[in-house]
């Protein structure tokens, strides 16, 4: 027999864990003031006794809102509810990682996980052409406050930059070195969003529980001349932003319309 769930977000027919199911519905509560900042959570009877849950199930969830910084667990006192406000990211404006940082007052840093030579394959031709032979693959790790916030594969062809290696990519923006290296000026990018499931590995690197929600950024960088120069995917855990873009109607000609 199923477990009754008492609440309107969270159902054991739903695929999501239900430990996540209640982290999302506590966390839709402290987004819309139903739950207030500076208060506390419900104790984990209060909590068990309202989701008709274990006390293992809530623990995870809170666990789960302590690492998105909703909340904070106070010793002896209960969970504190901090109330974060996401920061929104404006996909019309093109800004790189430290840009963003940087605008909105953020501490921030990045580590290099992996950097090599890898030679072109079907994606890589279908986006660059098959001209471009050899690529740099640089996988990073990126922190907003202390936490991980993105996980980023990058490729570059090797053709535009011959000694990318001599840079640390850690200190620096990948765009900057392009720039000032290079000459290469960035025009527009194209960018695609979608919401998966983060895989073991990407879930230990970016601190989240396997197969947790998490934002896949596909982006595609051209230069002033309309020549792709960068691709990458990300995932964004989504701690410290939200995105946001501004989109315009434009009226449809009822005279074309059957």
């Amino acid at each position: 027999m199923k477990k009754n769930v008492n609440s309107s977000f969270v159902s054991t027919n739903n695929p999501l864990p239900l430990y996540f199911q209640i982290k999302e519905d506590l966390r839709s509560k402290i987004e819309s003031g139903q739950l207030k900042e500076g208060t506390y959570l419900p104790s984990e009877f209060k909590l068990m006794e309202q989701y008709n849950v274990s006390r293992p199930t809530i623990r995870q969830a809170v666990d789960l809102l302590c690492q998105e910084n909703y909340v904070e667990k106070q010793r002896g006192i209960g969970t504190l509810i901090k109330g974060v406000h996401p920061v929104f990211r404006n996909l019309n404006d093109l800004l790189n990682f430290n840009e963003e940082a940087q605008e909105k007052s953020f501490s921030f840093s990045t580590e290099v996980l992996d950097f090599q030579v890898v030679p072109a394959n079907k994606i890589l031709e279908d986006i660059f052409g098959k001209k471009e032979s050899s690529f740099y693959k640089i996988k990073r790790l990126r922190f907003l406050e202390q936490k991980p916030a993105e996980l980023v594969t990058t490729y570059i062809p090797k053709s535009l930059i011959s000694n990318l290696e001599d840079f640390d990519l850690s200190k620096r923006s990948l765009f900057e070195v392009l720039a000032e290296e290079e000459g290469i000026q960035i025009g527009h990018a194209e960018k695609m969003l979608k919401a998966v499931n983060a895989a073991d590995e990407d879930a230990h690197l970016l601190k989240v529980e396997p197969n947790a929600a998490v934002q896949f950024v596909k982006t595609i960088t051209y230069n002033t001349d309309g020549r792709p120069i960068e691709f990458s995917y990300a995932m964004d855990t989504n701690m410290f932003s939200h995105f946001k873009i501004t989109v315009t109607r434009n009226p449809i000609d009822s005279s074309k319309v059957k």
